[in-house]
This record gives structure tokens, sequence and C-alpha cells, in this order.
């Protein structure tokens, strides 16, 4: 009862903040949380101070939730943040089996890929992320993955950055989007 009380508050905050948003025409792609679903998923993030969320920019590349510093794009950012999710071919497919599917898949468009270990960043509710680093892509990109397994999908959240410097620059940034991370549901019903 208390979780579904705490998620009613939750999306009651959410929908106020989005009503208050919406008068504010300038800043009509720029939010600050939001609710990322779709099947098998529902789950929120935050975006770091300083940055913002935008869900609009990245609906062409099927990234409903951007984020990237104030002032400046998700087109021409230097250092920018995304998330989405990777689908387990079934339940029991382990986390460990979903991110080699994933480096496999970099692989094929970036031979030369190095890949290295980031650690974990810890997340609510006794959570932990597994985060994998990038580097030697085909775009010359930086990138950190976080990697938060649930029971049917595997969200990540991803920064990528052009150069090191701004890589390595933003990591606490990235180290916040993931700890705001908050994983609501698994049954979603999406009415067309």
């Amino acid at each position: 009862m208390k979780k579904c009380l705490a998620i009613f508050l939750l999306l009651l905050a959410l929908l106020t903040a989005s009503v208050c948003a919406q008068t504010q025409p300038d800043d009509s792609k720029n939010i600050g949380s939001g609710i990322i679903y779709g099947r098998y998923h529902s789950y929120m993030l935050t975006a770091p101070k300083g940055w913002v969320m935008d869900n609009q920019s990245g609906v062409s590349q099927e990234l409903y939730a951007v984020f990237y510093p104030k002032g400046s794009s998700w087109a021409k950012g230097s250092v920018v943040m995304y998330t989405n999710v990777l689908a387990k071919t079934n339940e029991e497919q382990s986390l460990q089996g979903v991110i080699s599917e994933d480096i496999q898949r970099f692989k094929q468009t970036s031979p030369d890929l190095k890949v290295g270990e980031g650690g974990t960043l810890p997340l609510k509710h006794e959570k932990s992320a597994v985060v994998k680093t990038f580097s030697n892509d085909a775009y010359g990109s930086y990138e950190s993955v976080a990697y938060i397994n649930e029971s049917k999908v595997v969200v990540i959240v991803v920064l990528t950055a052009r150069s090191k410097k701004d890589h390595d620059a933003s990591l606490p940034a990235f180290r916040e989007l993931v700890a705001s991370y908050f994983f609501i549901t698994d049954n979603v019903t999406i009415e067309k």
C-alpha cells in the first residue's frame, strides 16, 4: 500500500510539474524529470543539475529522453546523455548476457572498439548499475554506459562525448543521472 501511495504522489508531482512547464513556451522541450515508458518498462529519470531533459529532439532516433548541458543542444552538443532499453530474449537472460550482446552489436560498426570496466553505481532499493566504458569507436566518441537489470529489459543510461576531456568532466552529471533512476513497473499497457 505504501508503495502505491508513493507512486501516486510521485505521478501527481510530475503531472503538476508538467502543467507548470507547459505554461513556459520557451522551455517546451526542456523538462527536469520525466517518465520513460514502453513495452515492459516504465521508469523515471531526473536531469542532473545544469542539464536539461528533452523528450523531443531524440525521437527520430527512437530516443525519448535525451540530456545535454543547459545552453547546448542534442544535435550540436559536445557531450550528451540518453536512455534506452535493451530487450531480454527471455526473463532468465542474465545482465552479463545482455551486456555481451550489446558489446558485440557495437563492435560490428566499430571493430577497433576498446571496452573497459567502469565499476558499479548504487541505485535506490539496494540495486546497482554495471558501467562499461567505450572508446575508439567509428565516430571517435568516448562513452560510459550504465546497464540496469530489470525483469524483462535492461535499461541503459549513456554518456557520450566527442573528447575524453568532455567525457571525464561530465562523469559527475552521469552519476547523478543514473542515481535518479526509479523503476516504476514492467506491466505497461499502451493503447493506440
